[in-house]
């Protein structure tokens, strides 16, 4: 689950950030955001599943953001409004 300081720290309006009082709010409301919606299915696939005295080969989707651990993310933010 995020919590309002995931919110202001990856809500950005071109290179401005959201100020904290609005990011706050996005946590605890519903927003309406313009941009671009990227999503990305986290899949793993066997390469070689290894033998005894073998280790096996796995590769991994990765997601977005800081060691790709998000698998979604909006870009390009051009409005962002907090829903009451």
């Amino acid at each position: 689950m995020r919590t309002p300081a995931d919110c202001q720290r990856y809500l950005l309006i071109g290179r401005a950030r959201i100020p904290e009082h609005r990011a706050y709010a996005a946590a605890d409301h519903r927003v309406r955001i313009t941009g671009i919606f990227q999503y990305r299915k986290f899949e793993t696939r066997v390469i070689d599943p290894g033998s005894p005295g073998h280790r096996g080969i796995e590769q991994h989707t990765m997601g977005f953001g800081w060691g790709g651990i998000f698998e979604m993310q909006i870009t390009n933010i051009s409005d962002f409004e907090v829903l009451k």
